[in-house]
């Protein structure tokens, strides 16, 4: 089953539709990221869909690495509200940087975001 565009989704049924794990920002399988689920407020990933901050966590940077490795365009959901993530479209992962200089001006532009491990781009297909 493929989500509808601007139809909001819990997390449960998002799982049911792609699988992977119900809390992880990109739920994978065998290897596979299945889509992207970014919550927009300035704490996490304001720039999302676009823009994807990520932290530093063995599982969160390797989901990053998986996204930007598998070339292939995954459904992204934005979280709206309590048990409310909208099906925006599908989007490509373009790009993953680990720059230095770009991490320390994003955690300066975002401060209350924390450490930023990398920084993965996506355009919309």
């Amino acid at each position: 089953m493929k989500p509808e565009l601007r139809q909001s989704y819990s997390r449960k049924a998002i799982h049911k539709m792609v699988g992977g794990q119900l809390q992880h920002y990109l739920p994978f399988k065998d290897g596979q990221i299945l889509c992207g689920c970014f919550n927009t407020s300035p704490k996490l990933n304001p720039g999302a869909p676009e823009e994807v901050l990520f932290g530093r966590a063995p599982i969160v940077e390797e989901m990053a690495e998986m996204v930007y490795r598998q070339h292939t365009a995954i459904p992204i959901f934005i979280f709206r509200d309590s048990a409310q993530w909208e099906y925006i479209d599908d989007y490509l992962c373009i790009g993953l940087s680990r720059d230095a200089d770009l991490l320390k001006s994003k955690m300066k532009k975002h401060p209350q975001r924390g450490i930023i491990a990398g920084v993965l781009r996506f355009r919309k297909v």
